[in-house]
């Protein structure tokens, strides 16, 4: 054979291979557009849940069932019979801190200690509070003391009367690390006559009910999606409802 015929029947398959790859390419596409929808959770009791798989490869999923109600959103995509969801994961952080005098609450420990200042962190947008947090209190003698937030996301540093402690203001409250290895974050009162600190903490991808999910295509019924009982609270069948609303 000589090298120009090689030559050709290379560049024949190449071109060949670069078809193939586009026909591919555009099989998923098309795939993808008929799989995009708004699927609905089928033949699980006392749990309902909905996933919206968007045309532009977003998806949002959300769970009632019992006192909870896991939710995730991210990226999909489909190969094969498998769509593949991969639910966005950003790190948790503190956003906004508001200091103020506001009225503390006529409230006293088991030493009948009443509270000088309140730290609560929350998350308002996503209409949570954040329990069993270590804040740090540090006062004006040096001396440190630490609180764990409720059930409401509230702590609070007492007026201790012990001579060493009477009428000692807390000059700065430390938040806790929000990862492992990661620092305290430091606040500094503004006055000592500061009453509340208020913290908005951003929760990030740390509240995603999933990481990682797959749910496969069932033969021949494309709008019928299965996730196995691996997948936690994403299994069960889901059916194709109806189109994703245009923005």
């Amino acid at each position: 054979m000589t090298k120009l015929k090689r030559l050709k029947q290379l560049t024949i398959l190449a071109v060949l291979a670069s078809a193939a790859t586009l026909a591919n390419a555009e099989s998923t596409s098309n795939k993808a557009q008929k799989i995009a929808g708004v699927y609905s959770l089928q033949g699980q009791r006392e749990m309902a849940a909905t996933l919206v798989l968007h045309p532009d490869k977003r998806f949002e999923f959300g769970a009632i069932y019992g006192g909870a109600d896991p939710r995730a959103n991210g990226k999909w995509s489909v190969e094969d019979d498998i769509v593949h969801l991969v639910a966005d994961h950003s790190p948790a952080k503190y956003v906004k801190v508001e200091q103020s005098m506001a009225p503390l609450p006529d409230i006293r420990d088991s030493s009948g200690i009443l509270p000088v200042l309140a730290v609560e962190i929350g998350s308002p947008s996503l209409r949570m509070t954040w329990s069993g947090l270590n804040v740090t209190f540090k006062f004006a003698n040096g001396r440190e003391r630490t609180g764990t937030t409720s059930r409401s996301g509230m702590v609070y540093a007492g007026a201790r009367q012990d001579p060493e402690w009477k009428d000692v203001p807390v000059i700065e409250v430390g938040l806790p690390a929000l990862e492992e290895g990661g620092e305290v974050t430091w606040i500094k009162l503004k006055d000592p006559t500061i009453t509340k600190i208020a913290v908005e903490l951003d929760p990030g991808g740390t509240t995603q009910a999933f990481r990682e999910g797959f749910l496969e295509i069932e033969k021949g019924k494309p709008r019928r999606l299965v996730a196995g009982r691996l997948m936690g609270e994403l299994r069960g069948t889901y059916v194709w409802n109806r189109p994703v609303k245009s923005q």
